[in-house]
């Protein structure tokens, strides 16, 4: 009997298979789920950009994914070289000890490692593999490419660099003028730490009357444009600084979002500026005085000559001391020309022996005239003969900067001493000391450096000190100085003694005026000059030939060449200077005695590019000494007379 027509009725049976029915339906769909999250899990697998592998507690692979199997060379079901290759391909050299840890679990921190075939690195992360039951069964090995981090991080800290190590200071704010970041220059000049200043206004920082300056000129740039201009800023830490401002946006899709600001310090690069435009309007004083000392000099020259014609003709009459005056001034007049030029320009050197106590005695009026009323000037020289082989114009230009540089020490008046001695070492001492303000240990060290200046803008270039150092070098001494703050300054030149003895100079008187009677060849453009030398030349007893420009020389002389037995010329003229025309005469006349003059300062001689000679004469020249010179150069051994 059949079990169901034992127990009840039909519609039990049916209600069994209905319960049947439905369980198996529940599981029809339970394994649709579960074929479709294994579905889903091994789509997710083998298109993770991770590269992860599975392991059982016996450190068997028991899967891996697309991108690990592509990076060891792998089909993902070939699993039995995945742990050989890793400990092969990374310098992972504990890696089954490792795994072995976290099956058993251990917590094993990440760490990175690099692909020893490829180089690249990747963030190594394992860590058990758990069941329901929250029991370990294996571990997970996840291997993540952060190459391209790093070398983001590496160009970052590059940047960083950069950015903090320029002189230039730079910041970043948003658009509610909020800082952002700044790097390192630009918190030291305002004295303030980036975590004080992050969070701040830019208004805050810089003040109204700045921020309302530049304003206009943040607007313009969240607007689009890069602005920049200049402008003055009072940093705590520098002080008022000349800069240079840049604004450049930062934007955020098609919207400004932030600007950058690079501020350029132009204070140094602006004193140069301005040194450079001093020096050259010193450069054009230097050219404009050497054409006024040109024509000065002429004008001196044709007075003493006269003078001297005078005084020769009136000899023992009042009209003779009346002359000698005249002379007397003229040499005055003279030094004040060379005192000009020593001050106002460069000089070539020209080293001859100078007696020194004369040459600061001769320049006392002119150092007078460069001090003050209430400064108190002294000039106390040597009992004994002081005698350097010098450039007088260059040494002469030495006083007169460091006489004005002690004027300037003294605002409120003061003493100013020149001395001069002789010391044990065959050495003469000039010793240049004022009661100024005095200078620090800061500027001692740099009060020789070109350019270097505690001066005011516009004040002083800086060369003058510099410039003393470099003439005293070319001289073979040496400079030094001794100062304190508030108790003056004093200047020591050392320079060697010459055993030479200079030119003894010669009053005017018909003894020492040298005669003769041969041919004078002279060209001079100045008529007045020319004429008065044609005048004391014949006057003591020379032929004088006169021509106004080289030409006209040259052509005296192809017709009297044989009867001329001397050129003088004036070195500067038009078209044909006295270089050229004395290379003409001696092409012809090898031994032909020259002299050269001009009025003109050696260096500006040397920049026509007019070569001097021994045979030169600067004006303005005494009567007698050029007498002389003629005679001695028609004297010369070798010389044949016309």
């Amino acid at each position: 009997m059949h079990y169901f027509q034992q127990t009840g009725t039909n519609d039990s049976l049916d209600h069994a298979q209905q319960e049947l029915k439905a369980a198996r339906l529940e599981l029809q769909a339970k394994s649709a789920e579960l074929e479709r999250a294994r579905n889903d899990l091994e789509n997710f697998l083998s298109c993770a950009w991770t590269a992860t592998a599975f392991f059982d507690r016996e450190l068997r692979p028991t899967r891996l994914t697309p991108t690990l199997a592509q990076l060891l060379d792998l089909s993902p079901d070939d699993t039995g070289e995945l742990l050989p290759k890793l400990c092969r391909r990374l310098d992972w050299p504990n890696a089954d000890a490792e795994l072995r840890s976290v099956v058993g679990g251990a917590v094993v921190s990440e760490r990175e490692v690099s692909d020893l075939l490829t180089g690249h690195q990747f963030l190594l992360r394992f860590f058990p593999y758990l069941n329901a039951e929250g029991e370990t069964e294996g571990a997970v090995l996840k291997l993540i490419d952060i190459s391209d981090y790093k070398l983001a991080d590496q160009r970052l800290l590059e940047y960083r660099a950069v950015f903090e190590c320029t002189g230039d200071m730079i910041y970043v704010f948003d658009r509610n003028y909020l800082f952002l970041l700044a790097n390192k220059a630009y918190l030291e000049c305002h004295r303030v730490r980036h975590e004080e200043l992050v969070g701040r206004t830019v208004q805050d920082l810089l003040g109204p009357m700045m921020f309302a300056e530049v304003k206009g000129h943040i607007d313009a740039c969240f607007a689009g444009e890069e602005v920049i201009f200049e402008s003055r800023y009072d940093y705590p830490a520098k002080g008022v600084r000349d800069i240079l401002i840049t604004y450049t946006p930062l934007k955020k899709g098609d919207r400004v979002d932030r600007v950058a600001c690079l501020i350029k310090d132009m204070t140094e690069r602006t004193q140069l500026e301005e040194q450079l435009r001093h020096a050259q309007k010193m450069e054009a004083i230097g050219t404009l005085a050497g054409g006024i000392a040109h024509d000065f000099n002429n004008l001196l020259t044709v007075i003493a000559g006269y003078a001297s014609l005078i005084q020769f003709n009136s000899q023992g009459s009042e009209v003779a001391s009346m002359a000698a005056e005249i002379q007397g001034s003229v040499e005055r007049a003279a030094e004040m020309t060379r005192g000009l030029l020593a001050f106002s320009r460069k000089q070539a050197v020209n080293l001859m022996p100078v007696e020194l106590n004369q040459l600061v005695e001769g320049l006392h009026k002119s150092l007078r005239r460069l001090i003050t009323e209430d400064i108190e000037l002294a000039v106390e020289v040597s009992s004994v003969p002081l005698i350097v082989s010098s450039d007088k114009g260059q040494l002469e230009q030495v006083l007169f900067n460091l006489v004005v540089n002690a004027r300037d020490a003294m605002p409120s008046g003061g003493k100013l001493l020149i001395r001069t001695e002789r010391l044990q070492l065959n050495h003469a001492l000039i010793t240049v000391a004022d009661t100024g303000v005095g200078m620090s240990r800061e500027v001692q060290d740099r009060v020789f450096e070109p350019f270097f200046t505690t001066k005011e803008l516009g004040v002083g270039t800086g060369l003058g000190l510099s410039t003393c150092y470099g003439i005293i070098k070319k001289h073979n001494g040496i400079i030094e100085l001794q100062s304190e703050p508030g108790a003056g300054t004093v200047f020591s030149i050392y320079l060697p003694l010459s055993e030479e003895l200079p030119e003894a100079d010669s009053a005017g008187g018909r003894a020492q005026w040298a005669t003769g009677n041969e041919t004078v060849l002279l060209v001079e453009d100045d008529e007045t000059v020319r004429t008065m030398t044609r005048l004391l030349l014949q006057h003591n007893g020379y032929r004088v030939l006169c021509a106004r420009e080289g030409e006209e020389a040259l052509n005296i002389f192809a017709e009297q060449g044989d009867g001329v037995d001397l050129l003088l010329t004036d070195l500067v003229m038009p078209r044909l200077n006295g270089t050229e025309l004395g290379l003409r005469i001696h092409a012809q006349r090898p031994d032909f005695p020259t002299i050269f003059m001009s009025g003109y300062p050696a260096d500006i001689v040397s920049q026509k590019g007019i070569a001097a000679t021994v045979d030169y004469l600067a004006k303005p020249i005494k009567p007698e000494l050029l007498l002389r010179r003629i005679r001695e150069a028609l004297d010369a051994p070798g010389v044949a007379s016309g």
